[in-house]
C-alpha cells in the first residue's frame, strides 16, 4: 500500500509545505516512507517524511540516511509548530493555497497542449496558404516564402500564452497582408 490522501496531507500540513532536509517550499512534495515499503515498512506518519523530490532523489533510496531523515523530520516538524503555531498564521489557508497552485499549474499544462495544438494547426495552414501562393504566382521568390514561414515559426514557439496566440495570428496575417502588397 502506500500513503492515503489524508496521511499525505497531514504530513504536508506538518512541514508547512516544505522538505525536512533543504527546507524548500515545494509544490510537489513527495512524501517518503523512511523504511521502504519493501522492507515492511508501515503507511503511518511515523514512518512519513516530506522531501522535495531533488531531496528524495539524493537521500531517499539510501538506508543509510533514515536516521538522519526521521531526526531532520522531527526536528522540522518542531521548527514548524513553533514558527506558525500562533493566532496569526493559519494552516487551512496554506493548503487552500496549496490547492490552489496544484489547479493553476495543471490548468496551465492543459493551456499549453491547447496552444500547442493551435500552433501545429496553425503552421499547417501556413503551409497550404504558402503552397497555393506558391502554385498561382511564378513571380514570387520562394526565399520569400521561406523567410516568411521562418519568421512564423518563430512567432510561434516565442509564444506561449493564449496572448501568444493572437500574436501569432496577428504577425501572420500581417505577414501575408505584406507579402500580397509587396507583389501587387
Amino acid at each position: 500500500m502506500a500513503f492515503n490522501e489524508q496521511q499525505k496531507k497531514e504530513v504536508r500540513e506538518k512541514s508547512a509545505y516544505k522538505c525536512c532536509l533543504c527546507e524548500q517550499f515545494c509544490i510537489s512534495l513527495h512524501i517518503h516512507h523512511i523504511i521502504p515499503q519493501e522492507e515492511k515498512g508501515p503507511d503511518t506518519i511515523d514512518n512519513a517524511a516530506p522531501l522535495c523530490p531533488t531531496c528524495h532523489d539524493s537521500y531517499g533510496s539510501n538506508p543509510d540516511k533514515r536516521k538522519i531523515i526521521k531526526e531532520r523530520r522531527d526536528w522540522w516538524y518542531k521548527i514548524v509548530e513553533k514558527k506558525y503555531n500562533n493566532p496569526s498564521f493559519d494552516i487551512p489557508i496554506l493548503t487552500d493555497i496549496y490547492l490552489k497552485v496544484i489547479n493553476l499549474e495543471e490548468s496551465q499544462n492543459e493551456n499549453n497542449n491547447v496552444l500547442n495544438d493551435l500552433k501545429l494547426k496553425l503552421f499547417e495552414y501556413n503551409e497550404n496558404v504558402f503552397d497555393f501562393i506558391n502554385k498561382s504566382n511564378d513571380h514570387i521568390e520562394n526565399n520569400d516564402i521561406k523567410k516568411i514561414n521562418e519568421t512564423i515559426i518563430d512567432v510561434m514557439t516565442s509564444s506561449s500564452s493564449s496572448y501568444g496566440s493572437s500574436i501569432i495570428i496577428n504577425s501572420t496575417t500581417n505577414l501575408i497582408n505584406d507579402w500580397c502588397v509587396k507583389e501587387k
